[in-house]
């Protein structure tokens, strides 16, 4: 079983949020708008939200003091620190910097792996051995990289994370890779955050019939940024929208 998470504009947050099984939302947005902000810090005390730094939406991560900022507003359950992909010094430091900055928060740190080597990773999966949840970017090998983790885990009889995130829903065929690996896995929590089912409801198109033609999921004409700002959508497309999410929650949980 995979969790479902979605990216939602704020003007739909209190429709569409009943049918997610946690909470995937953006620094920036927390910190720009108070009505999304106040509807994640009043959601029920044990749903968990976790906070992104936004590098997908603005083409930048924020900076550490700004996630703390939107973070303790919406007491957020992880951060995502920033990261940027192919810099994996930087997303080292950078996940060091957020560890110090967040010591004595409830709030859990949620790095994503990288590494441009298996060396770098090992590096890396060291690096981050005290994480609770790591998180995995849909434009790396990811499938290749948890496999990759898992062996070397069993190997030297290490353990691997309580939690793994999938940064955005790739193709569905990795994504039911994905629910396989979550069923033989049971000691761990799985979850993907995505905004296709909006995007490609807005088109008008359907992900379930998208996933039997073999029709790649990815390059919606939606941006993500343009996606949060969404403030109407027709019955029809509201229909389309709520059938996407249905047949991605079924990819993942049947």
């Amino acid at each position: 079983m995979i969790q479902v998470s979605m990216e939602i504009p704020t003007v739909y947050l209190s429709q569409w949020t009943p049918f997610t099984d946690l909470d995937f939302i953006l620094a920036h947005k927390v910190l720009e708008d108070d009505e999304y902000a106040s509807f994640f810090a009043n959601r029920p005390s044990r749903r968990e939200v976790i906070l992104d730094n936004s590098m997908h939406e603005l083409g930048h991560p924020l900076p550490v003091s700004d996630l703390l900022d939107a973070a303790e507003r919406v007491n957020a359950t992880y951060v995502i620190p920033p990261d940027r992909l192919g810099e994996w010094k930087r997303n080292l430091d950078w996940y060091e910097e957020t560890v110090d900055a967040f010591e004595g928060t409830d709030i859990r740190v949620a790095p994503v792996m990288c590494g441009t080597s298996p060396e770098e990773r090992v590096y890396t999966r060291h690096k981050y051995k005290d994480a609770h949840m790591i998180c995995l970017p849909f434009r790396e090998p990811r499938k290749d990289w948890y496999n990759e983790h898992l062996d070397a885990c069993i190997e030297k009889r290490e353990t691997l994370w309580e939690r793994i995130h999938l940064l955005g829903v790739n193709e569905f065929s990795e994504l039911k890779l994905f629910r396989q690996l979550s069923d033989m896995n049971l000691n761990q929590v799985f979850s993907v955050d995505t905004a296709k089912p909006i995007k490609w409801g807005v088109e008008g198109f359907s992900l379930e019939l998208m996933d039997a033609g073999n029709i790649t999921a990815r390059n919606a004409k939606l941006s993500s940024k343009d996606l949060l700002e969404l403030d109407a959508v027709s019955n029809d497309v509201h229909v389309s929208i709520m059938e996407n999410l249905s047949y991605l929650k079924r990819v993942c949980q049947w």
